[in-house]
């Protein structure tokens, strides 16, 4: 889950940031808290290592000392992005000298919604390179490592996505349609319903319609047209598929 960390007391400014993460983030996979001055819940936020965390902290706002707090949320977690909205650019200068590292600094003027969401499609990209699935469903985290899937599917009774790993099947509550983005390169969709991570592939019967993974469980899920594509990844990821 990704957190939006949003610290300021100007409610326009507010709108506009929520509607850049509209605009930009995946649906159902972010939250969004918002303060007007510093409480321990912020620090807390940061002591969740199984959470994303972006903070977009506002250097007019009056009731927090943006920089000082960023220094004692960087020091909680390291994993995190720092956006600094201000309405001179020349204000991000001291942010140089801070201690720690900021995403980016944005000027609060009339391209203001639009660079943020530049921004958010770049750390998006960056997030993207992660490796590992990390879900948070309800009271439980996930943090699946990409070399630990074999194939991901869907339970349709149960509105589900399942997760099948080396270690057994898990059932979380992610759309399937958001997993595209969330995947790495070695993830294949060879159907409408399943993505298989290509190096546990141990053979492929194209005329059959099934793939067999290096634990010997053998799935049907292979379509027609995912075919050329699989055959295209085998060659950067898995070059020791049986194909027949």
């Amino acid at each position: 889950m990704i957190n939006f960390i949003i610290c300021t007391e100007n409610k326009p400014l507010i709108k506009k940031i929520l509607s850049a993460l509209e605009n930009t983030m995946w649906k159902d996979h972010y939250q969004v808290h918002i303060f007007s001055e510093m409480q321990d819940e912020i620090i807390l936020l940061a002591k969740n290592k199984w959470n994303q965390n972006i903070y977009l902290f506002d250097l007019q706002c009056c009731k927090m000392n943006a920089v000082k707090l960023g220094s004692k949320i960087y020091r909680e977690n390291q994993g995190l992005y720092f956006l600094f909205l201000t309405d001179l650019l020349e204000q991000g200068l001291p942010l140089l000298s801070c201690g720690y590292p900021f995403y980016s600094c944005l000027v609060l003027d009339e391209n203001f919604q639009s660079n943020l969401e530049v921004r958010l499609k770049e750390i998006k990209k960056e997030l993207g390179k992660t490796n590992a699935l990390i879900v948070r469903d309800k009271s439980c985290n996930y943090h699946i490592l990409f070399h630990d899937i074999l194939y991901i599917t869907t339970d349709t009774m149960a509105r589900k996505t399942i997760v099948a790993t080396t270690y057994g099947k898990v059932k979380i509550s992610l759309p399937f349609y958001s997993l595209k983005e969330l995947l790495g390169d070695q993830f294949v969709q060879t159907h409408r319903a399943c993505f298989i991570n290509i190096s546990h592939v141990r053979k492929i019967d194209y005329q059959n319609r099934n793939i067999a993974f290096d634990n010997e469980e053998i799935i049907d899920l292979l379509s027609t047209r995912a075919v050329c594509h699989i055959k295209a990844s085998l060659t950067s990821y898995n070059d020791k598929v049986v194909n027949f």
